[in-house]
């Protein structure tokens, strides 16, 4: 270069002009923000989550491919569609006016969970994270969403929380265990069946558990099922906390890792304690029922043959006056009369007949019952009976009375099987009960009572026992050895009776239950009951049953009353006979259960005939009629067979002077 050659001095040796070097910054700005924008792109159209733009009146400009996934429509169909299009229609309302509020505001982003609906018509639960680019003024311009479907995690959640629910809430224990005994888990429901708490026993061996309840084999097989992977079920006693032992239905499900391999087992625990005395009190009161059935199958015919021998027996000693053979007469009557009153026995205790209250000596009645007690308790416990008292009338139930008995008795002797023995002493007193002094019971009015005591030397009966004693069903009994339906029986027909029942007792020094029965109207029932005093008549009786034996029985006893009878076999023919003549006769005795025609029947066409009839309705057995039906149907009075010439002849008197039974 030539000396006097200068340079230009905006140039420097080996640099480009000024103007060159802000042209190649420009570029580069240019291509990073080509990149970045290539960038942005790429960003949005592949992410994972789901992106859209939105503009301010709330369409889409623009979505990505897992938002379209999201809300299955294909790329580009959302572009200009509202967001309300998508939106529940009972969600619009408050996802407008959340959007407007949070504009609003001015913050830059709104995250919250939405509902969408999808172009398939399902409904979605999304987690949503709106941006908003705003201009210098703090206007939006338009939205960045991104959004993440969040609907199987929650209903996997609201499935867990639902089962975890189920699992503290249901009435069967549950208990979860590892392999090496440890309780990871017990629920409520186990806490309350066994008497423990978690604190107790989670996070602690379930041996001691396992020893105090299973037995050795139980555990080994137990142990062997959740070896093999296979569930063990049984039928198990269990013993509680407090030692009291209950029955139990265990399953037990060996618990896998999502690699299968077992690491536990899941135990299923249900107390059936009370359900088993259920079954116990149903199979009893089929029991009953069965009894009820068959009871009432044969007493009617059973009845009649009764009838007829106590019948026929009163006929005969009225004739013989010789004593042997009269005493020979007397023991069939009264073997008949026991029959009958077996059979009301069997139909009261079956609820198929209504108590029957009569005039009756308590102690022949404890006689008895004493000696059907010593034939069904064990020889090692000793029995005495002590009658203290010569006035032992009472009006009362004779069935219901022999119940009361009966059922002290057999209790009082449980109360001694597992003591090797004991004593059990039955006595009949009197008591007077005065005005201004101090009764054994509440329930007792001042007047006179018969004491009927059961006095045992057995284990005897706690305060707590002795508070809950005449509950239905409650029982200190093993299952199957107790119903609990005993002493609430005793306790109602006692109330029935008006009187009342104590109890005296100290565990370990036996107890003592104490009856308490009023004298009460004794002086009237007696005086019908004396002998001598049978009345008789001299009107004609229509006579209908279709045994023949019984007719004849009937026409012989009711002739000795100074009765005029005619007896049928046939209710068609009694029928056919009184129409022709309906003023013949002055009363009609028939039989309810008849062929051709029921007692009942027959009664209602007499009375077509002729209304003022007095009628007399007989029955061995029926469940068709009651004496409430009789009476509706204008029936005089309804008489349970067999009855004794004696019963037969105050009924008939009553029924004829106009009386009611």
């Amino acid at each position: 270069m030539d000396q006097d050659q200068k340079i230009p001095p905006d140039s420097h040796c080996g640099q480009k002009p000024a103007s060159m070097r802000k042209k190649g910054a420009l570029h580069r700005q240019a291509e990073e923000l080509r990149r970045s924008e290539e960038f942005f792109r790429n960003t949005f159209e592949y992410a994972s989550i789901g992106m859209a733009i939105g503009v301010p009146d709330g369409t889409f400009a623009r979505t990505n491919a897992a938002f379209d996934r999201i809300m299955g429509y294909e790329p580009g169909e959302l572009i200009g569609v509202h967001r309300s299009a998508v939106t529940p229609p009972e969600d619009v309302v408050e996802i407008e006016e959340r959007y407007r509020r949070f504009l609003e505001t001015g913050l830059p982003s709104l995250a919250y969970e939405r509902r969408y609906v999808r172009k398939d018509g399902r409904v979605i639960l999304v987690d949503m994270n709106v941006s908003f680019i705003r201009d210098t003024d703090g206007n939006a311009k338009f939205s960045i969403i991104m959004a993440r479907d969040i609907t199987d995690g929650r209903r996997a959640e609201e499935e867990r929380v639902r089962l975890a629910t189920a699992v503290e809430e249901t009435a069967e224990g549950i208990s979860i265990v590892a392999l090496d005994n440890t309780v990871l888990y017990v629920n409520p429901a186990w806490c309350h069946i066994t008497g423990y708490s978690r604190e107790e026993v989670v996070g602690h061996s379930i041996d001691n558990i396992r020893k105090k309840s299973l037995s050795q084999d139980t555990t080994v097989s137990i142990d062997k099922a959740i070896a093999e992977e296979r569930p063990w079920t049984g039928r198990v006693k269990l013993v509680r906390k407090d030692g009291r032992v209950y029955d139990a239905d265990l399953r037990i499900s060996p618990m896998t890792n999502p690699d299968g391999k077992v690491v536990g087992g899941i135990a299923i625990t249900r107390d059936i304690t009370e359900e088993l005395k259920m079954e116990e009190q149903l199979r009893q009161a089929q029991k009953m029922e069965a009894i009820g059935t068959l009871a009432g199958g044969v007493a009617h015919d059973f009845n009649n043959v009764l009838a007829a021998m106590i019948g026929n027996a009163e006929v005969a000693m009225k004739r013989v006056t010789e004593d042997k053979p009269l005493r020979n007469l007397k023991r069939i009557f009264q073997a008949g009369v026991r029959g009958r009153d077996l059979v009301r026995q069997i139909l009261t205790f079956s609820r198929k007949a209504e108590p029957i209250r009569k005039f009756l000596h308590l102690t022949p009645l404890v006689r008895d019952t004493f000696s059907l007690l010593r034939a069904s308790i064990p020889a090692t416990i000793q029995m005495a009976l002590n009658i203290k008292t010569e006035s032992d009338a009472l009006t009362a139930d004779p069935v219901q009375i022999q119940q009361v008995l009966m059922n002290l008795g057999t209790n009082a002797a449980d109360a001694m099987r597992d003591d090797h023995g004991g004593e059990l002493t039955i006595e009949v007193a009197a008591a007077l009960l005065q005005e201004g002094r101090s009764f054994p019971h509440q329930d007792l009015k001042p007047g006179r009572y018969l004491v009927l005591s059961v006095r045992d030397t057995g284990h005897g009966i706690t305060d707590e026992v002795k508070e809950r004693l005449f509950e239905p069903f409650f029982t200190t009994k093993e299952v199957g050895k107790g119903t609990g339906l005993g002493l609430p029986m005793v306790y109602g027909i006692v109330k029935g009776h008006h009187g009342a029942i104590t109890v005296s007792s100290n565990p370990g020094k036996g107890s003592t239950f104490t009856v308490y029965l009023p004298q009460t109207g004794l002086e009237l029932v007696h005086a019908e009951e004396e002998d001598g005093l049978v009345p008789t008549g001299s009107e004609r009786i229509l006579f209908v049953d279709d045994e023949e034996l019984l007719v004849e029985t009937a026409h012989e006893l009711l002739g000795s009353l100074g009765y005029e009878v005619k007896g049928l076999t046939d209710p068609m023919e009694a029928l056919r006979l009184f129409s022709l003549e309906p003023r013949l006769f002055d009363l009609i005795i028939v039989d309810q259960t008849m062929p051709r025609m029921t007692g009942a029947i027959l009664a209602e066409r007499v009375r077509a005939l002729r209304p003022d009839i007095p009628i007399i309705l007989c029955t061995g057995y029926s469940e068709s009629i009651s004496e409430e039906k009789a009476e509706s149907l204008g029936i005089a009075a309804f008489m349970m067979k067999p009855a004794s010439k004696h019963e037969m002849a105050i009924m008939i008197r009553r029924v004829l002077d106009g009386g009611k039974d």
